[in-house]
């Protein structure tokens, strides 16, 4: 797992968890959670700009030594929790409150791809035959303004 993707584990797996069993309304705990995540967000945000503040590589460990490396411990602790078993246990105890029998696991929907009516994508199944319409349409509807416009003239 790659480290900037522990942010989408964490949406993916821990935020459901304060969320209602139906998972479109706000559990009684989803603020505590908001506020939780801001705080954090922001707390690493300041963390990992300080070397851009600060412009020495000395200056930059020492501030970060000083915060006892909370960041880097975090992200590689969340890394590690993601990659064993807790993550397979966040998953159960997600289908547990969904009160589903089976494990989902994402994947590109077809319904995205293939639309009712039309091809790949949303793209229409004959492109041509789209675009020989418009301009047939479009010429039609040109004809009608420049006939206004001529009988406008002839007033």
């Amino acid at each position: 797992m790659k480290p900037h993707l522990t942010s989408t584990e964490f949406r993916r797996h821990v935020r459901p968890l304060f969320l209602s069993a139906d998972q479109k309304s706000a559990g009684p705990y989803k603020q505590a959670y908001d506020i939780f995540s801001i705080i954090s967000t922001q707390f690493a945000f300041s963390y990992v700009a300080a070397p851009f503040i600060i412009l020495s590589f000395s200056g930059s460990i020492k501030v970060w030594a000083r915060a006892y490396f909370i960041a880097h411990l975090g992200i590689m602790a969340s890394m590690a929790f993601f990659n064993s078993p807790g993550k397979q246990w966040l998953v159960a105890k997600q289908q547990k409150r969904a009160g589903r029998a089976r494990m989902m696991e994402r994947s590109i929907s077809n319904d995205s791809i293939h639309q009712e009516g039309g091809g790949p994508m949303g793209l229409p199944e004959d492109a041509a035959a789209d675009l020989e319409e418009i301009r047939e349409a479009f010429a039609r509807n040109s004809n009608i303004v420049t006939a206004k416009g001529k009988g406008n003239k002839a007033n």
